[in-house]
C-alpha cells in the first residue's frame, strides 16, 4: 500500500471506534425506523457516540451535510446552525459530502 491507506489500520481503528461507540445495524431494536423509509439508501450501520439511547437521540434529530472543499465561513456558518440547534435539544448528525468538480 501507499499514499494515506498506508497509515490505515483497520483493527485498529475499530478497537479504538468501540471503546467511544457502539455500532448499530438495521435488525438491532435501536435502529431508527425512519431509516428504513430510506429503501435501498438505507445505511448499513450507525456509528453512535456517547451513552444516550438511539431512538431518543434520532426523536429531535437535524442532519447537515456539506462537502469537501467548504470555505471557511460556510464552515463558521454550519458550526453556528450545529450549535443553535443543539443548543435548542436537537440532535445535530453530520455527513460529509464530495462534490465533483466541474
Amino acid at each position: 500500500m501507499s499514499g494515506r491507506l498506508a497509515q490505515y489500520k483497520p483493527p485498529e481503528e475499530l478497537a479504538n471506534a468501540q471503546l467511544t461507540g457502539q455500532f448499530v445495524i438495521p435488525s438491532d431494536d435501536v435502529w431508527p425506523a425512519a431509516l428504513t423509509d430510506l429503501g435501498t439508501h438505507c445505511p448499513l450501520g450507525l456509528w453512535v457516540h456517547g451513552h444516550e439511547q438511539l431512538p431518543r437521540l434520532t426523536a429531535r434529530a437535524v442532519a447537515v451535510t456539506g462537502n469537501r472543499a467548504a470555505t471557511a465561513q460556510a464552515l463558521a456558518c454550519t458550526q453556528a446552525f450545529a450549535t443553535a440547534f443543539t443548543e435548542a435539544g436537537h440532535t445535530v448528525t453530520a455527513k460529509r459530502v464530495h462534490l465533483p468538480h466541474r
